[in-house]
């Protein structure tokens, strides 16, 4: 483990935390656009929860896998990587609502099409910083980065609330935030954390597992034994670059 300063500890937790807020702001804008996404494709209350469901099962497959290809590509780059696909996502969604109403099949495979990518992509982004910084932060300051990241997806929510309410004003600035937001990940120092094979893959996928399936607390223990060992395994093999 590369040694840090506490500075540059909450530095990195700041840019992954703001970064973080676009999964945040996703989530709720997506909510409060429903009506328009519903008008705009002349799609029905159960194509909505069909296209919400697939999403929802892509970040479920999603999130155990993408731990383990943060350890192999570098934490930076690979979140940088999922801001792209979901930035992808987002704007072929954007296409259809400017586009207007289609055929039934376009518009139900577009929109399930765009939540499968944007909730594949996304299930990757809070794994991979929870990993880059338990290799990064010393153990006593670790919880309080981890609270930051929290801090950044609740506070994307809350911006996502407002931004969709601002729609009944101003629907395309909202679209286009909605849009957009993903682009933030790429506020992310460009350091990446690169781990000799097999180092802390358990930690990184540890992480996938009780950030996906939150509610298993006959696990919990198992889980919290094998982060523990997986980040100290890390902080020992881990050649460590959080400089921007």
């Amino acid at each position: 483990m590369t040694s840090i300063s506490p500075l540059e500890e909450t530095k990195l937790a700041r840019h992954l935390a703001l970064g973080i807020m676009s999964i945040g702001f996703g989530q709720s804008a997506f909510i409060v656009l429903v009506p328009l996404v519903m008008a705009r494709l002349g799609l029905t209350t159960f194509d909505l929860g069909l296209a919400v469901a697939a999403g929802t099962f892509a970040f479920l497959i999603g999130a155990p896998l993408w731990g383990g290809a943060a350890s192999r590509i570098g934490h930076g780059r690979m979140i940088r990587l999922l801001g792209l696909a979901m930035l992808a996502a987002q704007t072929l969604l954007v296409i259809q609502l400017s586009a207007g109403p289609t055929a039934y099949a376009i518009a139900i495979a577009g929109l399930i099409l765009s939540r499968l990518i944007y909730g594949f992509a996304a299930a990757g982004v809070m794994p991979a910083a929870q990993a880059w910084l338990a290799g990064t932060v010393e153990a006593g300051r670790r919880q309080a980065a981890f609270g930051l990241l929290s801090a950044g997806l609740n506070l994307g929510r809350l911006a996502g609330s407002v931004a969709g309410a601002a729609a009944a004003i101003a629907a395309p600035l909202t679209v286009a935030l909605f849009m957009l937001a993903p682009m933030m990940l790429w506020l992310t120092p460009r350091g990446a954390v690169k781990v000799k094979a097999g180092a802390s893959i358990s930690t990184s996928r540890t992480l996938a597992i009780r950030q996906a399936h939150p509610a298993l607390p006959s696990h919990r223990h198992m889980y919290d034994r094998r982060f523990r060992a997986g980040a100290d395994h890390a902080r020992a093999v881990a050649a460590v670059e959080a400089r921007p």
